[in-house]
């Protein structure tokens, strides 16, 4: 059974016992406070009875000689159904007249009063037998009863009617959010996170499909997150993976022969893919990526050197050259992971960029508290309005570059975040056909030998 009609039938149940209690409680009432009114009634009449018979005798005596008075009260106890005794002072009776109607349910009651004179002498009794269940008066009570009961009977059916349209309004202004919200619950288990906010009037309602908002923008930021960190990763991995490839197989065709400075290539582009596995490792812990950063200090002209060296191989086998304009013993607290990274990064869009015999200068210069890091390529170059984007994620050049270079449009946008985490910035200067420039600036207090 639906929501909807389980909350309607209990509101709609709750609601006729509470109907039906008061219904009870007012018929109660009513018909007892009918049976008050006719006590008081019959109370009045029987009153109204003395005060006749009492005007007769205090000018007739006892004697009622006239038939006309004998006939008067003879009517007066059948209309009245009672029965008349007068007795006189010695109580004596006088005159006796019936009228009461038997039946099975009679009750009866004898009342006395005294019969006086003008002067307030009395002169005898009058007793007045009654009926106290006067089928005329248990008539009344039954037509009332009857009308009381159609009539509230007639109410209850429309209080119904009413009822049941507003408790189906009720009922589907509550539950509809309800089923809205279960809905997108199913929404968020498939991966669908864009939710509409749910309106409504109950505020817990509102609070829900607020907190539910939040929970499917946060599950797809953090999709997103994830996603980026996979393709992140991946790309990292690209890089010494390429390099090593390109170094075997420039050995492979005797570009280049097995020495100590290839040897130092080798390691260290399986210094920088442990390096990236252990960061993947350590990335699966609570701490941000900020609070992860290893920054000591490192002789930036040295580390230069040594990426440098590893990308010696894929510069070769590309037929380029590579020119080093290093300041000696540059030394700066840095991290030295994401520092290879950056490096590695442009490198690797350099290498792509040139034709064969194409060259790459790398320069690293120091000017008071400014470390300066370029990397210069004489390649396909970029167009203007390709650089307002370049560091975009996923952007991708639409030129010759591109279809050169290949990749995903992550590169940049990577080493953009890498530079800022080690606190730098990194713009680039090109023109198509001519070259690229990427200019990488720290401004760190150098360290002192």
């Amino acid at each position: 059974m639906r929501l909807r009609t389980r909350l309607a039938i209990q509101v709609l149940l709750f609601m006729t016992v509470g109907v039906l209690v008061i219904a009870g409680v007012m018929v109660f009432s009513f018909t007892d406070s009918f049976d008050r009114l006719l006590v008081h009634v019959e109370e009045e009449r029987i009153q109204r009875v003395v005060e006749d018979v009492s005007d007769i005798v205090r000018q007739e005596g006892f004697s009622f000689r006239e038939d006309s008075w004998r006939e008067k009260l003879a009517a007066y106890a059948k209309n009245s159904n009672i029965n008349i005794t007068i007795m006189d002072e010695a109580s004596r009776i006088q005159a006796s007249y019936e009228g009461l109607v038997e039946h099975e349910d009679q009750d009866l009651q004898v009342a006395r009063y005294l019969l006086v004179d003008n002067d307030q002498n009395q002169i005898g009794t009058l007793l007045v037998t009654h009926d106290l269940n006067n089928p005329i008066y248990e008539s009344l009570q039954n037509r009332f009863v009857t009308g009381a009961l159609s009539s509230l009977a007639f109410l209850i059916l429309a209080y119904f009617v009413g009822a049941f349209f507003l408790t189906s309004r009720f009922s589907r202004r509550i539950t509809e959010p309800i089923e809205i919200l279960s809905k997108q619950t199913s929404r968020i288990a498939r991966g669908d996170y864009d939710l509409d906010p749910v309106s409504s009037n109950v505020p817990e309602i509102q609070n829900l499909s607020s907190n539910l908002n939040y929970l499917a923008s946060s599950l797809k930021n953090q999709d997103k997150t994830r996603l980026d960190y996979a393709q992140d990763i991946a790309h990292e991995l690209r890089t010494p993976l390429t390099n090593l490839s390109l170094e075997f197989e420039a050995l492979e065709d005797g570009v280049m022969d097995w020495d100590e400075e290839v040897l130092k290539g080798f390691q260290a582009n399986v210094n920088q893919l442990s390096s990236i596995v252990i960061g993947l490792r350590e990335s699966f812990d609570d701490a941000s990526s900020e609070n992860r950063l290893a920054f000591e200090a490192t002789n930036l002209t040295l580390l230069t050197d040594q990426v440098l060296d590893s990308f010696e191989g894929a510069i070769q086998k590309k037929g380029g050259n590579l020119i080093r304009v290093l300041d000696p013993m540059i030394k700066i607290d840095t991290d030295r992971r994401l520092y290879r990274q950056i490096l590695g990064n442009l490198l690797s869009n350099a290498i792509k960029a040139i034709d064969r015999g194409g060259k790459i200068r790398v320069s690293l210069n120091q000017a008071k508290n400014t470390v300066y890091l370029t990397v210069t390529d004489n390649g396909v170059g970029i167009s203007k309005a390709d650089q307002a984007h370049l560091f975009e994620r996923f952007y991708r050049v639409e030129s010759s570059r591109n279809k050169k270079m290949g990749g995903s449009g992550l590169g940049l946008s990577i080493t953009q975040n890498f530079v800022h985490q080690l606190g730098g910035q990194i713009e680039v200067t090109s023109r198509p056909g001519r070259g690229t420039s990427f200019r990488v600036t720290f401004e760190q207090d150098p360290l002192k030998d």
